[in-house]
């Protein structure tokens, strides 16, 4: 089954109140949000307050620092640290001369971050001096001393000798650099992706496409520039970066940026800072919920945002948020290819992830054969339109993840419902029990819906007589509670689909990739450490 927007056409309306920028390139959206609104505030990051006015200067700064220092149009900056003022600065700045940022995961290894330095030829690393109370520019430092290709390291802080302090780069003199401005068809950002087994693969994201996907998002939210959107997420997910930022600056919304989740100060900097826009995962609504009551304040500024989730993940967070939209997307698809309306009502939240965005097109199809599926009938989902152009010198990857027709193959299963998808899992994760098809993903959004399931993920154990069976690994908060866990599945599962074990772990223990990701082929060895 397949539907589409008329190809890739963008909407040219506006729903917010709000009219849609006319720039094509990242640096002069900051510079025309200055224009509109000068004092309006952009962003708020722990004690820095910036005014669009301010923020446009201090990119412009910046700008004029990694020309100094020689970076040069499409040449790669990789950036290191936890969400700051100085990250999205960075970010903006590298987007106003051409170059191509990266953002790179704070969970890297040194040997992926030596990995992907080298594969990108990055010549510029900015990194934060510690992380999280933990030096981080030594580890940095050591892994630029292998790359041949990177030639300066810019710290925020205090740098080592023959290194770059970040204030001396936002210290610089403004000046015109016109000359240096990319065009909407240039690429902006590398986003670095970890499978469970294969190397990080690079997405390539273009300014153009970055605009137009934030300004549909933020559309679907119903922003407007009264809006302040509450940043918690790593900026190094597109989440983060290809998603929230956009949306915010296409709609000239201020961002509240906190440094690191923590739910108690994620209240408080929520309550004080009167964000209305919220942008989480399921793990962290619930910790919200319970800071929340703890503190003894409801959080009414919150109005709409963005998460992903089965129904009951999306009831309570309608619970914190209650115009929360639900979405569907991947980093090769600037963050989201549907999403549906804040307005809608909450049952069509909650049972689906949305109509496509101006710009999409999908098809269902069935795995194996490629053909066409009857409507309601769970396929591969492909996407065509506004996806990314390839991975960064990759072309056998480029080259797998697209048919000769041009539509990308998200790897993911769902079917569609009144032109709205429904995601049902990942192809390669399906489980095979006595030869019927199990979906961990609808396992894992049953075990989610029990109260104290914080974090659920289901695997295949071999068996000899049924091929394979499913088992759950749980993180739990507070006492695990396994027999209301298991009468919990058995009246909302097939028998087959069941869990036949319950192991617990904690989330420090479960095994991630570079970017965060659950490695799925790694939770087997939790079985024998983990408590049935």
């Amino acid at each position: 089954m397949s539907t589409g927007e008329g190809g890739v056409t963008t909407s040219q309306g506006h729903i917010g109140g709000v009219e849609r920028p006319r720039a094509r390139t990242i640096g002069d959206l900051v510079a025309e949000q200055a224009r509109v609104r000068p004092d309006g505030e952009a962003l708020v990051c722990g004690d820095q307050r910036f005014s669009w006015s301010e923020l446009d200067r201090r990119v412009r700064a910046v700008a004029a620092g990694l020309v100094d220092l020689g970076v040069g149009h499409g040449e790669r900056v990789a950036m290191v640290g936890a969400n700051s003022a100085e990250w999205i600065i960075t970010d903006l700045a590298c987007a106003s001369i051409g170059a191509v940022f990266m953002g790179l995961s704070t969970w890297y290894k040194p040997q992926d971050f030596a990995y992907v330095l080298k594969h990108s030829e990055a010549r510029v690393i900015v990194v934060a001096q510690t992380l999280f109370g933990k030096e981080l520019a030594p580890v940095l430092r050591a892994v630029a001393e292998q790359v041949d290709s990177v030639r300066e390291v810019v710290v925020i802080g205090e740098p080592a000798k023959g290194e770059v302090a970040w204030r001396d780069l936002a210290a610089t003199s403004v000046r015109d650099l016109s000359e240096r401005r990319p065009s909407a068809s240039d690429l902006a950002a590398i986003l670095y992706t970890s499978g469970s087994t294969a190397a990080p693969k690079g997405v390539m994201l273009h300014h153009g496409d970055l605009i137009d996907n934030g300004w549909e998002i933020g559309e679907r939210q119903h922003l407007t520039p009264e809006d302040r959107l509450w940043l918690g997420i790593p900026l190094f997910f597109s989440f983060g970066s290809a998603n929230a930022l956009m949306a915010a600056l296409t709609h000239g919304v201020a961002l509240v940026v906190q440094e690191r989740f923590d739910p108690t100060e994620a209240v408080r900097l929520i309550d004080r800072e009167q964000c209305s826009v919220y942008y989480g995962m399921a793990h962290m609504t619930r910790a919200l919920l319970d800071a929340r009551e703890r503190l003894g304040t409801s959080l009414p500024s919150l109005r709409t945002g963005l998460t992903i989730g089965p129904p009951e993940v999306i009831r309570m967070t309608a619970e914190l948020v209650p115009q929360i939209a639900n979405v569907y997307g991947l980093t090769e698809t600037y963050g989201n290819c549907a999403v549906t309306d804040a307005h809608a009502s909450l049952e069509e939240r909650s049972t689906t992830q949305g109509g496509l965005l101006p710009g999409f097109e999908v098809r269902i199809v069935e795995p194996e054969t490629g053909e066409e599926v009857e409507p309601g009938t769970v396929g591969s989902i492909l996407v065509r339109g506004r996806v990314t152009s390839g991975y960064f010198r990759d072309e056998s990857a480029t080259r797998a993840a697209f048919t000769d027709e041009g539509w990308f193959d998200t790897g993911d299963l769902g079917h569609l419902t009144d032109g709205r998808i429904v995601y049902a899992g990942r192809l390669k994760e399906m489980l095979k029990v006595g030869g019927i098809n199990v979906s961990p993903q609808s396992v894992e959004d049953v075990l989610l819906g029990y109260q104290g399931v914080r974090h659920a993920h289901v695997v295949g154990r071999p068996d000899a007589s049924r091929g394979e069976l499913p088992v759950a690994v749980i993180v739990w908060d507070g006492e695990a509670d396994v027999e209301g866990l298991r009468a919990h599945c058995r009246e909302r599962l097939a028998s087959y689909a069941v869990p036949v074990d319950f192991f617990a772990t904690t989330e420090d223990e479960l095994p991630r990739t570079g970017t965060g990701k659950v490695r799925r082929s790694d939770l087997t060895a939790l079985f024998e450490g983990g408590t049935a």
